[in-house]
């Protein structure tokens, strides 16, 4: 008895099929826009004020990095990489993401409604709005 495969449909093979993914670095700076609100340099991303995230964001680029641990004074551009990591999941590969912050005013002003996807021609993606979970202990 010879076996033979069944044939294949072409959208099950386009799911096996390599395809290019911007790199973080690449995102940002093709659709992330710092939003008038909160940034004092409104406008695109450029990595020109801080080439320092190009690292951070070519391991969080990367599939097979299980943790990335970013060292940095404050006001460095680090709520920006990680809005942009949010951004780039939201347009590219939708998936939940967990945020955990140290109090809860930080969590509650995190919490908040805030584009992340503004070019022109698609869709503006927003966050759900989520409720908080206050608090957790353990003991010990």
């Amino acid at each position: 008895m010879i076996l033979k495969p069944l044939p294949t449909q072409p959208e099950v093979l386009d799911a096996w099929i390599s395809h290019d993914i911007l790199s973080l670095a690449d995102w940002a700076e093709d659709r992330y826009i710092l939003p008038k609100e909160t940034a004092e340099l409104a406008g695109p991303w450029s990595h020109e004020y801080t080439p320092y995230l190009l690292e951070p964001m070519k391991w969080l680029s990367d599939l097979t990095t299980r943790q990335v641990t970013v060292c940095a004074c404050t006001q460095s551009g680090k709520t920006e990489l990680s809005n942009i990591l949010i951004g780039r999941t939201i347009d590219v590969n939708p998936a939940p993401l967990l945020i955990a912050m140290p109090r809860e005013p930080d969590a509650n002003r995190r919490a908040e409604r805030r584009p992340f996807i503004t070019e022109p021609g698609k869709a503006k993606a927003e966050t759900a709005e989520v409720e908080a979970v206050r608090a957790v202990g353990f003991p010990g």
